[in-house]
């Protein structure tokens, strides 16, 4: 007998039963907290991360149609003959 009051049977039974099931205890409490925490995704992703394409880029504005929408705010009185004709210059600049 030891010291402890351990035999050695006693201590064969605690190493090759009693610390496994504490050490597959352990494993399933961990298992199910980390599984809890993850939420499940709703549809299987295969093949890694999805694609999606670029959204579309911006359309060019037609300087001819911003010519004729600086008349129109020309005829209506929003901008004057001055304004009108700077802007337009600027734009049939640009192309």
């Amino acid at each position: 007998m030891f010291r402890n009051g351990l035999q050695p049977s006693h201590i064969i039974i605690l190493f090759l039963v009693v610390l496994p099931l504490i050490l597959v205890v352990v494993g399933v409490v961990l298992l199910v907290r980390r599984t809890q925490r993850r939420p499940q995704a709703t549809t299987p992703q295969v093949g890694g991360p999805q694609w999606h394409p670029p959204p579309p880029a911006s359309p060019v504005p037609d300087p001819i149609d911003q010519v004729r929408r600086l008349a129109d705010l020309r005829d209506s009185g929003v901008i004057s003959e001055e304004e009108y004709q700077a802007r337009k210059n600027k734009l049939l600049g640009d192309i």
